[in-house]
């Protein structure tokens, strides 16, 4: 009964913990306020606020709802303890940061690929018109979201009035790809009058987009059996325990009701998901 009592304990702390970083995450807000920015101005603060980058309160508490009933199913099919699941369930706190940093991975790569064709018409307008704001205008007349309304931002942003450096450092921040804070730099560099090639900066800044996506799907093919395989050896061991404790719960009812049977239980657990991890890491590109 102590070492009930002592579990219920350890997940009532964790549940505790999990509401606490779920309502941090709630209120959470992306403002960022660079006072070091060239040109700064009190009266005029840049605020870095994307808009797509931020979840909102509706789409928190529905992944919070979706995750943590989803969490609590998957316990009860492996136990069969309502009570454990009830308490697990509360994972469904951390799973929108979770959808959220994979949500941002995947727009970041989308832009960055988009980035792509926009520097090669940008390049073009440059060569032609040197004029940034009509090849920021050009550039997202040609593309789509999410790089389109940024790129548009960013042109009305010089129009108004915003130094050029400052309107894309901003983007390169809400951006979040290397290449743009490359282009950032270059027009910084070319402000302060050193002769700066800005159409052959972007000629080089498309041509490594382009090598670095080609690299990047070709370690993705190799890598792909790989990742496959983690998954599976992970998921089927839960999957097998599941389906012999509808056919038979007595059968691995030591492992869930018993001290020795809970510590071999969450040990193998804790192995699969370092080994998972392991695996994971060893096939991601985090470098490119």
């Amino acid at each position: 009964m102590n070492n009930v009592a002592l579990l219920i304990s350890i997940f009532l702390l964790i549940s505790i913990f999990l509401l606490i970083r779920g309502v941090q995450l709630f209120l959470h807000k992306d403002i960022e306020i660079n006072k070091f920015t060239p040109n700064y101005k009190k009266e005029n603060v840049l605020k870095a606020i994307n808009q797509n980058r931020v979840l909102s309160h509706t789409k928190t508490i529905l992944i919070i709802i979706a995750g943590g009933l989803s969490t609590g199913v998957i316990v009860y099919a492996l136990t069969g303890n309502i009570y454990l699941s009830a308490f697990l369930s509360f994972l469904g706190l951390l799973f929108p940061k979770l959808w959220h940093k994979w949500y941002l991975k995947s727009q970041d790569k989308l832009i960055s690929m988009q980035m792509e064709k926009a520097a090669e018409t940008m390049a073009v307008v440059l060569k032609t018109e040197n004029n940034i704001v009509v090849a920021l205008e050009r550039a997202s007349y040609d593309c789509d979201e999410p790089l389109k309304s940024k790129l548009t931002k960013t042109a009305n942003e010089i129009r108004l009035g915003i130094p050029t450096n400052i309107a894309f450092e901003t983007l390169a921040k809400n951006v979040d790809i290397p290449d743009m804070m490359i282009i950032s730099i270059g027009i910084e560099l070319q402000q302060q009058g050193m002769a700066i090639n800005m159409a052959s900066m972007l000629e080089q800044v498309q041509k490594n987009i382009r090598n670095r996506e080609a690299l990047k799907e070709e370690l993705s093919a190799i890598t792909a059996e790989n990742k496959m395989a983690g998954w599976i050896v992970a998921i089927v061991p839960l999957v097998t325990l599941a389906l012999i404790r509808q056919a038979d719960p007595a059968f691995v009812a030591p492992l869930f009701t018993t001290t020795l049977g809970v510590s071999i239980f969450i040990t193998c657990l804790a192995i699969m998901a370092i080994g998972l991890y392991w695996l994971l890491q060893i096939a991601e590109m985090n470098d490119l």
